[in-house]
């Protein structure tokens, strides 16, 4: 759909794990014409379970797609109004009292803190920490990765000034402020969800400082303006720069799903259900609450097994595309007897085991590749099934539409066929070609007063 932008238009940065995004969206929610750039990137993996990213490589990267996305916004003569920035939740890293990052960004899939979860188990309740931060003792979280660095490499842990995330350290360097978000201070595990501050028991426990974190802000509280002195883009000179609200978040309001009546299926890499709800609840084991802002907070589950899975079946048994889009549309005629367990990556909800892995069981001498393949997608539809009906179970109703989203969603007719026949639930797919990205500009653009209400700016949806 071509689309030339009208003014107020924001620059909306996405910063994830397998690329980073940047384009031009206006209140319209729409993407202007040739405005959208990506650059691939990939985690440096390690057998032991690390899963880093390198700190500057990756701001180099962040710049450069920001230069691209103005060079063709100039086109039109229009000006970003604001700046809006999404990013991966639960990333940690760590600068000196310079803002020099001294340690790799370190991810949720990084599980080499996976032996320090059974340590904090003894140290901290796990019902009421669930009940404080929202989310479960688990590798994929702050405390720890935290506890690992400190006793694994006490000399990096005690030259560390700051711990932040790598949304934090972009703006740092873009803006000179140092502030988080109350949203992703919510996805890092030491966060009073209620009280909307960082846990002193986790600061006590982990030996931080008080002012080790960054302060918290409201994002709808702008963070400063480009230091233009040390950037090229004379464009953005005093336009003003919001928060980074953490991906999922983004992901739902950029889909349609920003109250309670829908639920978002996100069908990436990985994946996750989520639904916004304007008050405060106590997560069950196996969900997580993380907060958008003071008046919307995020229910929800991720899953570790979703599109890898999919990616691995294919390249390990030689199934072609066509071959994968015919086994999905008879995806329930598993043979009998043959499961496949996919925790290939692990586990998040409902269980959260990192050391979780894969099983098959059932395999014949007749078993064929096309059959491991349908039993591995229908063990990861399952898992989606299993998480949703928890969700539902918690809220009470199941009378929500459920929207489906991710790149697989919108390339895949026979994934769409067969997730919503295992979720048995009316389901609609979201097209919006960047809903995160679509989502952090939304927020910002009903910052600024150019967006009076979310559902001002309609979403694109279909039947599947």
């Amino acid at each position: 759909m071509s689309h030339k932008p009208s003014e107020p238009c924001v620059l909306s940065i996405d910063i994830g794990t397998s690329s980073i995004r940047s384009c031009l969206i206006d209140a319209t929610g729409d993407i202007a014409d040739n405005t959208l750039f990506a650059i691939e990137h990939s985690p440096t993996t390690t057998p032991d379970g690390g899963s880093e990213l390198d700190p500057e490589e990756a701001f180099t990267k962040v710049c450069a797609v920001i230069d691209k996305s103005l060079s063709a916004a100039r086109e039109y003569s229009v000006l970003p109004a604001a700046v809006a920035m999404t990013s991966f939740w639960h990333s940690l890293m760590g600068i000196d009292h310079r803002g020099k990052a001294i340690t790799p960004v370190y991810l949720w899939a990084d599980t080499r803190s996976a032996p320090y979860v059974d340590q904090l188990r003894s140290e901290a309740s796990v019902d009421e920490t669930y009940k404080r931060n929202g989310c479960p003792l688990h590798s994929s979280y702050w405390p720890s990765k935290l506890l690992w660095l400190r006793d694994s490499r006490p000399e990096l842990y005690s030259q560390v000034d700051k711990w932040l995330s790598f949304a934090e350290y972009v703006q740092l360097r873009f803006t000179g402020e140092l502030r988080c978000a109350h949203g992703m201070a919510s996805g890092t595990g030491i966060y009073l969800q209620r009280e909307m501050s960082w846990d002193p028991f986790w600061i006590d426990l982990l030996d931080l400082r008080e002012n080790s974190l960054p302060r918290l802000t409201s994002l709808r509280e702008p963070l400063g303006y480009l230091r233009v002195s040390d950037f090229p883009w004379k464009d953005l000179a005093g336009i003003p720069w919001y928060p980074a609200v953490g991906d999922g978040a983004c992901s739902n309001i950029g889909s349609g799903a920003f109250d309670s009546s829908k639920v978002a299926i996100n069908f990436g890499t990985s994946g996750a259900i989520r639904i916004v709800v304007d008050q405060y609840l106590e997560p069950p084991y196996g969900l997580w609450l993380y907060r958008i802002d003071k008046d919307r907070l995020l229910f929800g589950g991720a899953l570790s097994n979703a599109g890898n899975i999919y990616e691995w079946l294919t390249e390990t048994l030689r199934i072609s595309h066509e071959q994968a889009e015919q086994c999905l549309l008879t995806i329930q005629k598993v043979k009998p007897g043959l499961v496949f367990e996919p925790y290939l990556a692990g586990e998040r909800s409902p269980r959260w085991r990192p050391d979780a892995t894969g099983t098959i069981r059932g395999l014949r001498l007749d078993t064929k590749p096309e059959d491991i393949f349908k039993a591995g997608m229908l063990g990861v539809l399952y898992e989606f099934a299993k998480v949703h009906d928890m969700l539902d179970n918690s809220l009470g109703s199941d009378d929500r539409v459920t929207l489906l989203s991710g790149g697989a969603i919108i390339k895949s007719q026979a994934l769409r066929k067969a997730l919503s026949e295992v979720l048995r639930r009316p389901t609609m797919i979201c097209l919006e070609e960047e809903p995160s990205a679509r989502g952090a500009a939304l927020l910002v653009l009903e910052a600024i007063g150019a967006v009076k209400e979310l559902k001002d700016a309609p979403t694109r949806l279909v039947a599947p």
